[in-house]
């Protein structure tokens, strides 16, 4: 082959500088930036010809650099992740076993298995009082029936009048397993 024109191919690397390539001239290789070589009068960032053994042995060795960052990279997000929800499983089991049941000294023990919980303020009434009017509340005293229960109107003697809701739990199941 006596001339033959590569240019404008978006060509890189080292032209060799022996072999048919050395007798072509520099428009042989016009546009091609990121090519280098005696014949366009380059010189190629002290790195010798391509196909020297030298050459392959830093591209191994930037494989090996590229390889080991990415796999530090690839660990250091797993490890990120891990500890993501390590933290949300901490904090699952910590509501469950102090979120729910911890209400301070808002709620009252009452017999039977159930308790008496106040959500705005301390009452100035005994689990006792409020127990013995609960059991005094019928179907007359219902202000409304949602889905978690049925809230009463509750009337003490000193005729404070409260909102009281007997709170149904459906699936209790569910709420063991959260």
């Amino acid at each position: 082959m006596i001339q033959s024109n590569v240019s404008a191919n978006f060509l890189a690397g080292t032209i060799p500088s022996d072999g048919v390539l050395a007798n072509f001239t520099a428009s042989s290789f016009a546009g091609n930036r990121g090519l280098c070589g005696v014949q366009i009068s380059s010189t190629c960032d002290g790195s010798p010809d391509a196909n020297s053994p030298s050459n392959s042995d830093q591209n191994e060795n930037g494989r090996k650099k590229y390889s080991g960052r990415l796999l530090i990279s690839a660990a250091a997000t797993v490890g990120a992740l891990l500890l993501v929800a390590l933290m949300c499983f901490w904090g699952c089991f910590l509501y469950k076993k102090f979120g729910k049941n911890d209400r301070g000294s808002l709620a009252m023990g009452v017999s039977g298995g159930a308790s008496v919980v106040v959500f705005h303020g301390d009452l100035p009434y005994s689990s006792k009082e409020i127990i013995k009017k609960l059991e005094t509340l019928n179907e007359e005293h219902i202000i409304g029936i949602g889905g978690f229960g049925t809230v009463y109107k509750l009337a003490m003697d000193d005729g404070n009048v409260f909102a009281l809701k007997r709170i149904v739990k459906l699936n209790e199941g569910f709420d063991r397993f959260w």
